[in-house]
């Protein structure tokens, strides 16, 4: 499975069809997502490293300018799309260059731009069901201690349930956008709500490959930063890679 995506050149023709569809696949494949991410990874490792420093240092630097914070929520998507045209590149037999991290600025620009804009509205959403939970537990709360003398386990319930709403939600707009910068990087004719609809659709069909996935990823991310997180310098840009080839493997069979 793993040789079969990862030295399987991309179809030159998929980035102008703007006609793919998601289908299953075999839940092993979940793991081998990363066996095949890994084998990207092995062909440029010294740029790969450069390229996740550069581009995780990037969003740090954004995200600590208040101001500018929303601007990396929008921009993220383009920076995404930039690595994964890296992958696509070396999966096409080409360099793969510290250009790469802001490929995305040059390819279909406007449409990543506004997934970024779709994904700061959703969780600018999120936040306010929370708020909104929040302040009407807690004003519940303090209705029940005046009336009923509510018991601690109710009252940390209560405070409890808006956030299990929203990690509950996470969960599908997660599904929503996992491969939507690709799907838009990769298909000339293909746009935002298309891409972020397919994204769903490749996802939910495909729920125990992703079980599988994450369970993986997350004993990988755990393994990642026991080192001083240095680790992650193989991970981040395994991570990468396996939206590439899985993107590949859902999409394009």
């Amino acid at each position: 499975m793993s040789e079969q995506h990862s030295n399987q050149p991309a179809d030159a023709n998929f980035r102008q069809t703007g006609s793919i569809a998601p289908l299953v696949v075999p839940a092993g494949h979940g793991i081998g997502w990363f066996a095949d991410a890994f084998a990207l990874f092995k062909r440029s490792p010294g740029i790969w490293m450069l390229n996740s420093v550069i581009f995780f240092i990037v969003i740090i630097l954004i995200n600590m300018v208040p101001l500018l914070s929303i601007v990396a929520s929008i921009l993220l998507p383009v920076f995404v799309a930039g690595m994964i045209l890296g992958c696509r590149d070396l999966d096409e037999g080409k360099e793969l260059e510290v250009a790469h991290v802001f490929a995305g600025f040059q390819t279909r620009t406007a449409p990543l731009i506004a997934l970024g804009a779709v994904n700061m509205l959703f969780s600018i959403l999120m936040m306010i069901i929370m708020m909104v939970g929040v302040f009407g537990a807690g004003s519940m709360d303090m209705m029940h201690m005046d009336f009923t003398g509510v018991t601690d386990t109710a009252s940390m319930a209560m405070m409890t349930l808006p956030y299990l709403i929203v990690m509950l939600l996470a969960i599908p707009i997660a599904m929503l956008f996992w491969f939507a910068p690709a799907i838009i990087v990769l298909n000339e004719n293909i746009g935002v709500l298309q891409a972020m609809k397919l994204s769903f659709t490749g996802c939910l069909i495909n729920m125990l490959p992703f079980l599988l996935y994450g369970l993986l990823g997350l004993l990988l991310m755990v393994a990642a930063t026991i080192p001083l997180a240095l680790g992650w310098l193989v991970l981040g840009p395994v991570l990468f890679g396996t939206i590439y080839v899985s993107y590949k493997d859902i999409y394009l069979k």
